[in-house]
Order: structure tokens, then sequence, then C-alpha cells
């Protein structure tokens, strides 16, 4: 049987599989964010005048309800970073197997070699471009200090 029969609804199932989890991440951080208004709107009812209220929003605990920051500077690097690793990886291994049908004389195996060194190269590729992306917003984010107060 033809890999590539195998290999494209693998791929499809793969695509769909990561569109399930980020549309369930989506719905998730959604859900999360409806309840932090319902709160925040159930907080705001219970103050009687907007003295009151200023001075909770200006305290400590009313700057931790009522502002929220969202940037997750981490994350994003931390993100970019596995992608990059596992672009590189596969770029790798993509062309130690062209390499390994150097000697081989068949057409076949030539075009074969042929498409593993494009596409090896091609996600060696891209995963120095998410590398360097990794490595601009880390010093973005250390420039403009969103790693303060974070542990």
């Amino acid at each position: 049987m033809d890999e590539e029969v195998l290999l494209f609804p693998a791929l499809m199932l793969l695509a769909g599989w990561a569109l399930w989890l980020w549309w369930k991440r989506y719905q998730a951080e959604q859900s999360e964010r409806l309840k932090r208004l319902e709160i925040q709107h159930e907080l705001v009812k219970k103050f009687s005048t907007s003295s009151a209220f200023i001075d909770f929003v200006q305290s400590e605990q009313g700057k931790k309800v009522f502002i929220q920051v969202d940037s997750k500077p981490q994350m994003k690097i931390i993100r970019f970073l596995t992608v990059a690793v596992m672009l590189i990886l596969i770029g790798i291994v993509m062309l130690i197997n062209a390499y390994s049908y150097r000697f081989e004389t068949d057409t076949n195996y030539i075009s074969k070699a042929q498409d593993l060194y494009y596409w090896g190269s091609l996600a060696i590729a891209i995963g120095l471009g998410f590398l360097i992306n990794a490595a601009i917003t880390l010093r973005l984010a250390k420039k403009w200090n969103l790693f303060k107060d974070r542990e």
C-alpha cells in the first residue's frame, strides 16, 4: 500500500485534533473571562457610592480584581521554543533520511531524496524563524518589564 494513502488521512486527523484542542482552549478562556466579568459586575453592584468604589479599585485587593494582565510572555516564549525545536528536529530527521538515499540510482528514490531535502530544509528554516521570534519576544519582554512581579 502506498504511504501517501495513509499519510494524508493521518495528517488530516492530526490537523482536526489540533483545531479541536485550540477550540476547547478558546472556549475555556472565554468561559473564564465571562465568570470574571460576572464577579466584577456583582462587586460593582455592592458599592453604594462611587467614592467607596474608587477607593476599593485603588487598593491592592481592587487592583487584583479589576486589573487583569492577560499577556503571559513566558508561555508565548515557551510555545515558540517548543515549535522551533520540534520543526528543527523534524527537518534534521528529513535531511538524514534524504542522505540515506545518496547512493540510489532509481529515479523514484532520487525524487524521494529531493523531496526530503526540500521539506527538511523548509522545516529547519521555519523552526529557525520561530527561534528568532522567541528571542525577539524575550528581549522585548525584558525591555518592557513584563517579567516583573512574576515568579
